[in-house]
């Protein structure tokens, strides 16, 4: 049924955000070594905060939004929800679009140094 559902969206989407959140910290890991290695200030930690915060709580309220409209007790139109389903679709998909577009331009017009390396983890004898 439609709880089975949401525990199983619940369960996937804090599996995926898990990942994000390594992500974001690699990220922003790589950020600090290539300022070091440029000569330049590392990223001021409000900054990495607002980041993490904005990260940490996207899930939690995006979750309680949707928990709220589906228990509000009022019945809706299924081309009311047809139309949001679409419309928060094509959001989601313009978004992956200008993510994948931004990171190819930034490959091709980039510096040759660019993305900066990452600092080898292989133990040395």
């Amino acid at each position: 049924g439609s709880r089975a559902a949401l525990v199983g969206y619940i369960v996937a989407m804090g599996f995926h955000q898990f990942f994000e959140g390594v992500s974001l910290a690699a990220c922003l890991r790589l950020v600090d070594d290539s300022d070091a290695r440029a000569g330049r200030k590392p990223m001021p930690w409000y900054r990495r905060a607002a980041m993490v915060g904005v990260f940490s709580v996207s899930f939690a309220v995006s979750v309680g939004i949707g928990i709220g409209i589906s228990n509000s007790g009022r019945e809706v139109d299924e081309l009311a929800k047809e139309w949001a389903t679409g419309i928060l679709d094509a959001l989601a998909g313009g978004v992956l679009v200008h993510l994948g577009l931004a990171s190819l331009l930034a490959e091709d017009w980039a510096p040759a140094s660019y993305p900066p390396q990452m600092p080898s983890t292989a133990m040395h004898d």
